[in-house]
């Protein structure tokens, strides 16, 4: 099943990037894994971004934090309801 995560908020750490918390749709992710950012209409807004998944462990319906590495808010100002997707897991080009 594919990952999807709906972003509920956004916080960014100078120097580090942004801290994603938000809610897990389906499918699951682990540490490093690459992710895209899609807007509200689910069109790409950042590719190739690394996830840094709070836990290691986790599943549909569960609340979980990202760290994607390197990202401001100059590079994507998150509104809530944004998606992050894992890379490769839809045809997004």
């Amino acid at each position: 099943m594919n990952f999807k995560m709906i972003a509920d908020d956004v916080l960014y750490i100078s120097g580090r990037g942004a801290v994603v918390m938000g809610k897990i749709i389906s499918g699951e992710i682990h540490p490093n894994d690459k992710v895209t950012v899609l807007d509200k209409a689910e069109k790409p807004i950042a590719h190739n971004l690394q996830a840094r998944v709070v836990i290691n462990e986790n599943k549909k319906d569960d609340s979980i934090l990202l760290l994607l590495d390197g990202i401001t808010r100059a590079d994507i100002d998150f509104e809530k309801g944004y998606i992050i997707i894992k890379e490769n897991e839809n045809d997004i080009q």
